[in-house]
């Protein structure tokens, strides 16, 4: 979970086709909720991804499996 919006929007294109095969997702408050709806589903149905997100996270959020926290 990071501090600021700002960094979770930083990730460009090109880091996200070495990362994780493409499979990186955000959520925060400035996203629609169709959006984090979308982001939510997509990282929850994928095997391996990354996650970043902001005090978005802070309500509770329930996936089938997270191995790290960070």
């Amino acid at each position: 979970m990071l501090g600021v919006r700002e960094d979770g929007d930083e990730v460009n294109d090109e880091k996200k086709s070495i990362l994780f095969d493409g499979h990186i997702y955000k959520l925060h408050g400035d996203l629609n909720h169709n959006e984090r709806k979308q982001n939510y589903f997509a990282f929850d149905k994928s095997d391996h991804a990354l996650l970043v997100c902001t005090d978005e996270a802070s309500r509770g959020l329930d996936f089938k499996s997270v191995h790290w926290i960070v």
